[in-house]
């Protein structure tokens, strides 16, 4: 469902904004950054890795010669951002500039690396155990507890992008900082030897 909420809401809120000013006045302004609203996925996503109705074949990560489960982690994020959210983003991002412009391109940019920052803070706070090794039922115990904050620091991201242009380079600045940190955390965002936390319970047969 937040797939699905991630794809539409960005429309919602600039159609809201049609009862109060012209088109054409919102295409002259920063209401392109509502695409932030697709991030809205990401927290919800990461943490649903974690179960499965299947989850008592997770015994497999025992028995299977993965010396350094830290790829088994990284690469279950890694998919997710290119199979579910790239995808959204892409096709909004293409609408988006078809209507603003493509001065929009370079913000565009910084939310697409503001993401993948905001992927990584989640999944290494959210993915607390091993993909698909949880049974569907944990889920529905503290879902939406956790993932509320995650949802407030999308915020501080739109905040920081939105600060940024009110200075005239402040968003290329902005863009450096972000992919820099993006290459730092992403060159290995776990460590060689590092696993999450092993729940044995969830791994037996």
């Amino acid at each position: 469902p937040s797939l699905g909420f991630s794809l539409v809401i960005p429309f919602i809120f600039i159609g809201n904004q049609l009862a109060f000013t012209s088109f054409e006045d919102i295409l002259e302004s920063n209401w392109y950054l509502s695409i932030y609203f697709t991030t809205i996925v990401i927290p919800t996503a990461v943490m649903m890795i974690r179960y499965s109705g299947k989850y008592k074949g997770a015994w497999i990560y025992k028995t299977v010669p993965i010396h350094d489960l830290g790829t088994l982690f990284s690469g279950t994020i890694k998919a997710f951002l290119v199979k579910l959210y790239f995808p959204v983003f892409l096709l909004i991002s293409i609408i988006f500039v078809l209507a603003f412009g493509i001065r929009i391109v370079p913000d565009l940019v910084i939310v697409f690396l503001g993401s993948l920052v905001f992927a990584f803070i989640c999944a290494k706070s959210l993915l607390t155990s091993y993909p698909f090794s949880e049974s569907f039922e944990d889920a529905q115990k503290d879902a939406g507890i956790r993932v509320l904050p995650f949802m407030l620091l999308i915020g501080v991201f739109y905040g920081i992008h939105l600060a940024s242009l009110l200075v005239s380079w402040g968003p290329w600045v902005y863009m450096a900082i972000l992919l820099l940190v993006n290459i730092f955390i992403w060159r290995n965002p776990y460590k060689k030897g590092q696993t999450l936390q092993r729940k044995e319970e969830k791994l037996s047969i």
